[in-house]
């Protein structure tokens, strides 16, 4: 059957997205492909060029380093010329290529799985309709090199695992190294297929660390765009990682991944996600409460907690303050004072956890109100000898109050922390000793409130941004305005964390209600939010939930768990934490976490019917169907509205009508076309004009909308009211030399002499 399998999902792709060749060019394709120097057939081919410059190249606009993406457009052109067809047509057999490859991998890694089910995974994720802009949108190759690279490192792998055939895992690294230098969006997969490979496959450590290797070596060299020290400490960090996957015993076997209770897994969830906020945030406070959290918690395994901490440590090097670290060093002496006795009795050595507090008293000797929050923990958390929920009743109250005056901060979360393992009852971790450590870890939370309270906002102003420690000129990513992110202006943690969840919240959304597609986002569609929006609540609820069925499913339906890990990891990525994104949301950047959703989806139908066959249409086999049938009808119309930028912007403007960045597009697109007319098209300059406006009701503080809005009523020869507009563009950033220009130029049609000068 597996061969008419494969069948089945080449005709069915191709009956949906097989209308995309007749589309143009749409969107930013001309900055990739249409008339593209550095692809263009006339241009004398030079490797090195090609691997020296952004990916992306208009004007002063340079940014993205995907050579092999490039290389792609310079080869078709050299072929075949350029023609928006033959980019399609290339498109389309990519994605192809990766529904089949998705296929095999998944009857590769579930081969004891009921075939119909991964018959039915594979055809909604070949269906999906937020698919559409990744294949109708030329730009958009690099996701599906990125995507389809992966996956044949992944065969390789599983490959190299079975046969022992060095050739598969040399093909394992270089296809790993193209997926990255594709485009990065596959680095969370890379990185966690190795520990997928472990669970699966049970290898010994010898043919393991060599698959780690595969996947570390292109990480190392090339997650950084070459630099040298960012790539050896990435490296090192992931090949302790691996290492630690191994060996991490709760309970230990050789050749296995260990085994959690759930209470266990609730804890190094709690770990992991309290050290990935500390990460992204920059935080040290953040990072100190995990590991502490992680050092309690597995203390019959020191070594192996010590090794994780050694590990966020280095990645914290390269961002951190170096005081911070001496401070990190300190509680990791002090923690291990703490966990080192199985008995619960007075240490000595537990006077050292008393010398971090003593430090940042010294620290901070003018503020005297350190020594308040220093001990309020240690009162809040002696009614737990009275009650165990005395304490999470008393930090639900103090969390509440913080949210409602939008002060929410490292020390509430650190209580509330503490709060839930205390209830848990989890064995491994004595009530006394959480008592005891509540002392040490809320002195380093309290240290934060410097930072959460600090006058300097805490943003980022770029698209991943990388520090530079090489002198390297490659920019991986451009400047963003208010309109394309509003998380460029001044907020606060939880506001970035809110919004976050928003966004989060909105790709879920997309991924299982694909009603609204768009082709920009951005401001107002999406804003700065906080924590009285109850629907930051409701997505953070939906994570959690997913986050649990991760856990609870992992042996029962490694579909569902896998698929939300996936999924998860993925789309955190493209969430506006660790980076801010064009737009704030992009389809095209769910490409690879719809893979992970689909696998969630097919688990839990195959949770509902183990039973589940195409054979014997009952009622969920029925459903499936229509599901199917719903979303390839999504899908093909989708695909048409692509055909040009007029048609999608015109289509999605209906729902966009709040987007100031998406209504200025559809304007600057209906005024180049209406001037490409002969006669002027004066309808399509009329409703450029009211676009513009829209664009400038919506946020009037950008430049260009002002500019681009003079512009049109040249058109239209209205020159008074295409002054004001240059006036009013120069009001918001004087002297600007275009303002000025464009000023000059129209104040001498209208034969005001002396304003020109």
């Amino acid at each position: 059957m597996k061969n008419w399998d494969y069948l089945i999902l080449l005709i069915a792709t191709l009956l949906v997205f097989g209308n995309t060749l007749s589309n143009g060019y749409n969107l930013d394709d001309y900055l990739v492909t249409n008339n593209n120097v550095k692809t263009n057939p006339n241009t004398t081919f030079n490797l090195a060029s090609i691997f020296s410059a952004s990916y992306l190249e208009d004007g002063e606009i340079k940014s993205g380093y995907r050579p092999a993406t490039t290389a792609t457009f310079y080869l078709e052109h050299q072929l075949f010329g350029e023609s928006a067809k033959v980019s399609h047509t290339i498109n389309l057999i990519l994605y192809l290529g990766i529904v089949l490859l998705v296929y095999k991998l998944l009857t590769l890694i579930f081969k004891d799985t009921n075939p119909y089910i991964l018959l039915f995974i594979t055809l909604l994720f070949a269906i999906h309709p937020i698919h559409s802009e990744v294949v109708a949108s030329i730009k958009n190759r690099g996701e599906l090199l990125s995507v389809l690279f992966f996956l044949l490192s992944a065969i390789s792998a599983f490959k190299w695992l079975e046969e022992k055939n060095l050739v598969y895992l040399f093909s394992t690294l270089v296809f790993v190294a193209l997926s990255i230098l594709s485009k990065k969006s596959t680095l969370p997969l890379i990185m966690l297929f190795p520990i997928l490979l472990l669970f699966i496959k049970k290898p010994k450590f010898s043919k393991f660390f060599m698959t780690c290797l595969a996947f570390s070596i292109p990480i190392g060299l090339l997650a950084f765009n070459f630099q040298l020290f960012s790539g050896l400490v990435t490296f090192a960090v992931l090949i302790v990682f691996y290492w630690l996957a191994f060996y991490l015993p709760v309970i230990c076997r050789k050749t296995t991944l260990i085994e959690f209770t759930r209470n266990e897994a609730i804890v190094f969830v709690l770990i992991i996600l309290t050290a990935l906020i500390g990460v992204y945030f920059h935080r040290w406070i953040l990072l100190i409460t995990a590991q502490l959290l992680l050092l309690l918690g597995f203390k019959k395994h020191f070594k192996v907690a010590l090794s994780l901490n050694i590990v966020i440590a280095l990645l914290g090097y390269l961002t951190f303050y170096k005081l911070e670290i001496l401070i990190y060093i300190l509680m990791l002496f002090s923690a291990a004072a703490m966990v080192d006795k199985q008995k619960i009795k007075f240490n000595p050595k537990f006077l050292l956890g008393l010398f971090p507090v003593l430090f940042l008293m010294a620290y901070h000797p003018e503020d005297y109100i350190l020594i308040l929050f220093h001990l309020s923990p240690i009162i809040i958390f002696s009614t737990i000898f009275v009650h165990l929920y005395i304490p999470l009743v008393i930090s639900l109250i103090v969390i509440a109050v913080s949210f409602y005056f939008n002060v929410f901060g490292y020390f509430q979360l650190g209580i509330f922390l503490f709060a839930i393992l205390a209830i848990s009852k989890i064995k491994l971790v004595k009530l006394k000793k959480i008592y005891a450590a509540t002392w040490l870890c809320i002195a380093f939370l309290s240290m934060g409130l410097k930072y959460v309270n600090q006058e300097k906002p805490f943003y980022f102003t770029s698209i991943d941004k990388l520090e530079d420690y090489q002198g390297q000129t490659l920019k991986e990513g451009r400047n963003l305005e208010f309109v394309e992110n509003t998380l460029v202006a001044k907020h606060t943690m939880d506001e970035r964390l809110a919004t976050g969840l928003v966004v989060m919240g909105t790709y879920l959304k997309l991924m299982t209600f694909p009603n609204e597609l768009s082709f920009y986002y951005g401001y107002s569609k999406i804003v700065t939010t906080n924590f009285k929006n109850y629907n930051v609540w409701f997505c953070m609820f939906s994570y959690l939930l997913l986050s649990y069925c991760a856990i609870y499913f992992f042996k029962k339906q490694p579909l569902i768990s896998i698929g939300a890990i996936c999924f998860i990891s993925c789309i955190l990525l493209f969430s506006n934490l660790p980076v801010l994104v064009a737009g704030m949301v992009g389809e095209r950047l769910a490409f690879s976490a719809s893979l992970g959703f689909c696998m969630m989806v097919g688990g839990i139908v195959n949770w509902i019917r183990p039973q589940f066959s195409y054979k014997k249409l009952r009622g969920l086999e029925i459903l499936s169907v229509l599901l199917l049938l719903a979303f390839s009808a999504r899908t093909f119309a989708r695909n048409e509205q692509w055909e040009s930028h007029i048609k999608l912007m015109s289509n999605d403007i209906h729902h966009l009508e709040n987007s100031a960045q998406a209504n200025y597009l559809l304007a600057v697109h209906l005024i180049k076309e209406a001037e490409q007319t002969v006669p002027l098209d004066i309808k399509k300059v009329n409703n450029s004009i009211n676009y513009f406006n829209k664009a400038i009701e919506i946020y009037p503080n950008y430049y260009n909308f002002h500019i681009d809005l003079g512009k049109a009523y040249l058109v239209k020869q209205q020159l008074e009211l295409a002054k004001q507009s240059f006036m009013n563009a120069d009001e918001l950033e004087p002297n600007a030399l275009l303002g000025l220009f464009e000023l000059a130029k129209v104040s001498f049609t209208l034969k005001e002499y002396e304003e020109v000068i």
